[in-house]
């Protein structure tokens, strides 16, 4: 349905040939043309504002089957393209979410607390490097010229510095950091951590599917970490070591391509997941715009009338049973690709 969204629910014609024979999709005809062909969507509507039919009650009205919200929007169109938005906001996140999740989770495994030693040198220049980016972010306003003369005159200076440090090795505790982050990163709900976040920005749509992507990694990490922990210690990873292949190598050729295991049904659950952050943060008005086709937002015009029990129904069940398929696929790839299970 999120597919073929377009041509389900349309409030142009999904194809429109002339007299002429000239052929155009999803445009509006002209009237100083005629048509010899038009061919709509079922239903002719896009979920675009109408305040001249608010709350028109289900089954009541022909043109709107589900009857529309407090903006006029026809709740049947709005459930076909909210999936769209939905659905696209939760891949986007998850995608984020995995990425992060895997490279967090992933370096803390296999290096642990010992496999990452740098000198004093490399360490001061990290921090620099950690200075610099904040600077340019915060103090800066993101001004790209300033930026390099700073960073310049700070690598002038480490340069004189680091020739006076020892080369001693210092061990990196890797995965204790991770652990500890992940801690403190999992005692915020994340709810309120992506109110934060909006507080200081606009966010649109990708911009939003963002911040919820960066705030939903944690249940990735501890399953690759987990993975990668019992994969280090495997004998093709003490081959390869033996091989004389780089730390680098290892870790991407062969480490987390095997620790993609619970991957598949970890990913499923998040976008279950991130598919009731989205509804719930869009109910409360936080996020997307208003006007925009969502799922949630749709949820949120029941604030305004809570005798249109429409307005909450349908955008409801299709949360509803999404999350519940979601979770049931979840279930069914953990059985299949687990082994003990």
């Amino acid at each position: 349905i999120a597919v073929f969204a377009d041509f389900l629910a349309n409030d142009r014609p999904i194809l429109l040939v002339a007299d002429e024979g000239e052929i155009s999709f999803f445009s509006l005809p002209d009237r100083n043309t005629l048509y010899s062909s038009q061919i709509y969507a079922p239903i002719k509507f896009r979920g675009g504002l109408d305040l001249r039919n608010t709350m028109i009650k289900p089954f009541e009205n022909t043109a709107h089957l589900l009857g529309t919200d407090h903006l006029g929007r026809d709740i049947l169109a709005g459930v076909i393209h909210g999936g769209r938005t939905s659905l696209g906001i939760s891949l986007v996140a998850i995608a984020v979410a995995a990425m992060i999740g895997i490279l967090l989770g992933g370096s803390a495994g296999f290096l642990g607390d010992s496999g990452l030693s740098l000198t004093l040198d490399k360490l001061i220049f990290g921090a620099i490097i950690l200075f610099c980016v904040y600077y340019f972010l915060f103090a800066l306003d993101g001004r790209l010229f300033p930026f390099l003369f700073s960073l310049a005159i700070t690598g002038v200076i480490y340069k004189f510095v680091a020739t006076g440090l020892n080369k001693k090795y210092y061990a990196i505790p890797i995965d204790l950091f991770t652990l500890k982050f992940i801690e403190i990163f999992s005692a915020i709900p994340i709810y309120f951590l992506i109110l934060a976040l909006v507080a200081f920005i606009e966010p649109n749509w990708l911009l939003f599917a963002l911040l919820i992507g960066v705030t939903s990694w944690v249940n990735i990490a501890r399953l690759t970490r987990g993975e990668m922990i019992k994969i280090r210690s495997s004998g093709y990873i003490e081959s390869a070591v033996a091989l004389g292949f780089s730390k680098t190598r290892i870790f991407i050729r062969h480490a987390i391509p095997n620790s993609l295991g619970p991957l598949p049904y970890a990913v499923t659950f998040g976008i279950a997941s991130i598919i009731a952050v989205e509804s719930t943060l869009s109910f409360f008005g936080v996020g997307l715009p208003a006007d925009s086709l969502s799922w949630g937002n749709f949820l949120s015009g029941f604030k305004s009338n809570n005798s249109a029990w429409w307005v909450a129904l349908f955008p409801g069940l299709m949360i509803f049973f999404t999350i519940l398929s979601l979770h049931i696929t979840g279930r069914w790839l953990d059985s299949k690709f687990n082994p003990r299970g």
